[in-house]
């Protein structure tokens, strides 16, 4: 794929190489679908080994290309990977916070919405496989959920990618919009975990919380 994408050009070393990690992320998952429809006997059926291959790709496309996004967006390996691993559980991260502070600030709340709880629930498959079963994640919608957002990511890494500022290359975050974003949500995150960690000292006074959040903001943004 590299030799076949000279001359080189950013989409052709971009798609070149992210199909390339893609096939290699897939294949072990296809030569063990080999081996299962070799050996089911009446284990399990044809159908059950489809319905895994389906999911695993499903699966591994989306971290695959939340992963791909992450490193469009970054100038060197190791924001790569920390901005990813942000990814993985911002969303469901910010839901479970935003819930506490409803919980404990709205006097005759009660839970969040479903669509809600479920996306908080969802949007990390791993979280979900750990909560449902892997018969849900198998399920032909959230196959194709997970696909779909796989490679809309893959698309929004593309993008980002050719719109980077070669300059850029080994900046923490390339652009100074996404940096912002990024800092204002980690250090809220931050906030909030030593705002009510330092309010479970003494929950009778509001002032211990402040304290924790002015705390959390600086340690954080810093």
């Amino acid at each position: 794929l590299a030799m076949h994408s000279q001359p080189y050009s950013r989409a052709k070393l971009f798609n070149s190489h992210v199909l390339a990690g893609w096939i290699m992320c897939i294949l072990p998952v296809f030569l063990m679908a080999m081996l299962y429809l070799n050996f089911m006997k009446d284990i399990y059926t044809f159908e059950d080994v489809i319905r895994w291959l389906a999911s695993s790709i499903g699966i591994i496309t989306f971290f695959y290309g939340m992963y791909i996004f992450a490193g469009s967006l970054t100038g060197n390996s190791a924001m790569h990977l920390l901005l990813s691993g942000l990814f993985f559980v911002i969303v469901p991260g910010l839901l479970i916070l935003v819930s506490t502070y409803c919980e404990s600030y709205i006097n005759g709340f009660v839970s969040l919405p479903d669509y809600v709880s479920d996306a908080m629930r969802c949007f990390n498959p791993l979280i979900m496989m750990l909560t449902e079963g892997m018969n849900n994640v198998a399920a032909v919608r959230t196959t194709l959920t997970y696909l779909i957002l796989g490679l809309l990511f893959i698309g929004a890494g593309s993008m980002a990618y050719r719109l980077a500022k070669l300059e850029n290359v080994g900046d923490s975050i390339i652009f100074r919009t996404v940096e912002e974003i990024i800092t204002y949500l980690v250090v809220f995150v931050g906030m909030t975990i030593f705002g009510f960690f330092f309010q479970s000292f003494d929950e009778s006074t509001k002032g211990v919380l402040i304290l924790g959040m002015v705390t959390g903001t600086l340690i954080t943004f810093f």
